[in-house]
């Protein structure tokens, strides 16, 4: 999870077991899958709604190749070190019961998110790009994924 920002928690979400275990088979927390995949899905809704979601495949290429330019606060290099790790661990039982939280800038957007739709396996990946191109960029995902778009629509 980010550091320093404020959270509040999701209280109709339910994580499927198959999008529980392809986080921890990357490394991650159950809680910063979920928090990754719904900005992913709450970009994509943003791109829809301007007119750039088929820009999308060219910003995540974009992403693949993005590499970081300045060093980071430990913080975040303690973070961005968290999601590129990757070592595989072991689900905890306790991950599936404990309510999802999620950045309060999220809201109130995060609420009309089809979570069904959004949590499933293979979605992680790309989040993940994402997030760790947008660290190396200084910005969150919407920020650095918008910021592309609009740059590739205006070429």
């Amino acid at each position: 999870m980010r550091p320093g920002e404020r959270r509040e928690p999701l209280t109709d979400i339910t994580i499927e077991e198959p999008f529980a275990r392809e986080a921890v088979a990357r490394g991650l927390t159950v809680a910063v899958a979920v928090e990754l995949v719904l900005e992913r899905a709450l970009v994509l809704a943003d791109m829809e709604e301007l007119g750039l979601l088929r820009l999308f495949p060219n910003v995540l290429e974009q992403a693949r190749g993005q590499r970081f330019v300045a060093p980071l606060p430990a913080p975040f290099r303690r973070y961005r070190e968290s999601l590129r790790r990757g070592e595989p661990r072991e689900l905890e039982a306790e991950e599936l019961e404990r309510p999802a939280t999620v950045p309060l800038r999220f809201f109130p957007r995060v609420l009309s998110v089809d979570y069904s739709r959004a949590l499933v396996a293979g979605s992680i990946d790309e989040a993940l790009v994402l997030e760790l191109a947008a660290l190396c960029a200084g910005r969150t995902m919407s920020e650095y994924v918008l910021r592309c778009a609009c740059a590739e629509a205006g070429r």
